[in-house]
């Protein structure tokens, strides 16, 4: 089964005084996907981010 992503999408969630933010977008090659990656890293101040291994 494959799952692919139709439109951006952000979504938040605050649990126990953290804040959880979701960032998809789809893209076709892995530059276009290290530009997303980058532009978010830039956008947010304190985060630790999580980013899936390019298959």
């Amino acid at each position: 089964m494959t799952i692919t992503i139709k439109e951006d999408f952000i979504a938040e969630e605050e649990i126990k005084k953290s804040r959880f933010i979701c960032h998809l977008k789809r893209v076709y090659t892995e530059e276009e996907a290290r530009a997303f990656i980058s532009e978010i890293k830039k956008s947010i101040i304190r985060r630790i981010i999580i980013v899936p291994p390019l298959l």
